[in-house]
């Protein structure tokens, strides 16, 4: 049996979505929260008795919009602050973390190999490290800190269900679209858990990751202003942005296709028809993205992407029920008869949904400043409690 896989357990605690280092986080810039947040915990183990595992499902190193700094200096506050309030603490990375586990994950399966690396390619999902990215942070308290992904189940000791705790940025169209280019362009299967990962680590990482550590220009810099600004919607430096793309990487290529196209026409109407066409392609791309961002903002989310600030409904729960059918209940044969439950995070919108067939959907929202976040408390029967944290 894998370690992703926790038999028996009596109390957890499971909580998404701290930002550490962000300025939106409520912990920024702000020590005592980190001891409101341990009393929180506290609380909950004075009434369960001892937790034997916080468990935090991604986005917590805010490692796309703060510096290494700022995300590593609130997160080694938060292990301070918890140190003897649980027994472990178990870190699932999300889209904005997605590096700690490449780096934790190459760093055991690879590189500490040496020459004794096995052959074939290391494993890229479903392993549990206590050796990892986050050493060094960590090494100087007593309460262990094991790193799992893309899932770490839990198995109550007094009950028949299996609680599945990710992140949720799977479940959302933008960090499987290398798989589905895959599938769809060259026909080929990608149905896997480790292709899952596989495929789309390397897009998850430019987006999450290389573009928010590129020094001055990522977080705090240009391109964090930039998410921002398209995030809420105003898409004119996006606009401008893509008009130059055109002018000085597409628009040579595009000449090359026309001419060849267009080369039974007279010279005139050639030209004229190249001419409009570089008119009208960038305004048709860019048409069709900011189409897509309102379309989102007017469902009402404050972000867009296609599930940021979506409630906790059926759409959403399809899509989460799609992901344990697909992804989970395959590749994890010590839970295939079990029921499951299912605790996310990455919408920052909290929620609950229990589902006529026994299934549970919890959703942990966001610690973000003026909003409001749950703590799930999950015991030995397999009951899962929410414990409200307003933010």
């Amino acid at each position: 049996m894998k370690n992703d896989v926790h038999l028996d357990f009596n109390n957890i605690v499971v909580c998404s979505d701290l930002h550490l280092g962000e300025a939106k986080s409520v912990f920024h810039d702000a020590p005592e929260e980190f001891q409101r947040f341990a009393n929180a915990i506290d609380a909950i183990g004075e009434s369960s008795g001892q937790i034997d595992a916080l468990v935090l499902a991604g986005d917590v190193l805010d490692l796309s919009l703060a510096t290494y700094h700022e995300a590593f200096s609130d997160f080694l506050a938060l292990m301070q602050a918890v140190e003897g309030k649980v027994k472990e603490v178990v870190y699932v990375p999300g889209n904005h973390d997605h590096h700690i586990w490449l780096a934790s994950n190459e760093g055991n399966g690879v590189f500490a190999q040496g020459q004794h690396v096995p052959q074939g390619f290391a494993a890229k999902t479903r392993e549990s490290y206590l050796e990892h990215a986050l050493d060094a942070l960590v090494s100087s308290g007593d309460t262990p800190l094991r790193v799992e992904y893309p899932n770490s189940i839990w198995c109550p000791k007094n009950g028949s269900s299996a609680i599945v705790i990710h992140h949720g940025h799977f479940l959302e169209d933008l960090y499987h679209l290398m798989s589905d280019l895959y599938k769809e362009l060259l026909g080929l299967d990608a149905s896997s858990l480790e292709d899952l990962e596989a495929i789309n680590s390397g897009w998850i990482e430019f987006i999450w990751y290389s573009f928010g550590q590129c020094g001055r220009h990522g977080a705090n810099g240009p391109i964090e202003q930039i998410y921002q600004r398209v995030s809420a919607g105003d898409t004119a430096q996006l606009k401008s942005i893509l008009q130059r793309f055109y002018e000085y990487r597409l628009k040579k290529m595009v000449d090359t296709k026309l001419r060849s196209t267009l080369s039974a026409l007279p010279n005139m109407l050639s030209e004229w028809v190249s001419k409009k066409l570089h008119e009208k392609i960038p305004e048709w791309v860019y048409s069709a993205l900011e189409s897509y961002i309102e379309e989102e903002m007017a469902k009402g989310r404050d972000h867009a992407c296609n599930i940021r600030n979506c409630p906790l409904d059926e759409g959403l729960v399809k899509r989460s029920g799609d992901y344990l059918l697909n992804y989970v209940r395959p590749f994890y044969p010590e839970i295939s008869a079990r029921n499951m439950d299912f605790i996310f995070g990455h919408t920052h919108r909290p929620g609950i949904y229990r589902s006529d067939v026994g299934i549970g959907f919890y959703n942990c929202g966001a610690f973000h400043k003026g909003s409001t976040a749950f703590l799930f408390h999950c015991n030995s029967q397999g009951e899962i409690a929410e414990h409200l944290y307003a933010c």
